[in-house]
């Protein structure tokens, strides 16, 4: 698992790390909207830590991965965000 989390940071356009609650990005750049929903949603949802990956696909387009603390739920919000910002 570890080995799989290593290949997926080193090849993302970008990560966003929630820590204490706050998404910061750490890797690359997002969409100010996709952050401040981000924030939105961790918030609402009271998530306070975790990772969200922007992997580049064959195809050129973006998907995302998350971190296992990050509930199935909220996953879901966050895609539907990130498919806004897009």
């Amino acid at each position: 698992m570890l080995e799989f989390l290593r290949r997926i940071f080193s090849t993302a356009d970008f990560v966003v790390r929630v820590l204490d609650g706050a998404p910061e990005v750490c890797r690359g750049k997002v969409a100010s909207g996709f952050l401040r929903d981000c924030r939105e949603i961790c918030r609402r949802e009271k998530i306070v830590s975790g990772t969200i990956y922007g992997v580049r696909q064959g195809d050129g387009h973006i998907s995302l991965s998350f971190s296992g603390n990050i509930p199935e739920g909220c996953r879901q919000m966050l895609l539907n965000a990130w498919n806004l910002h897009v």
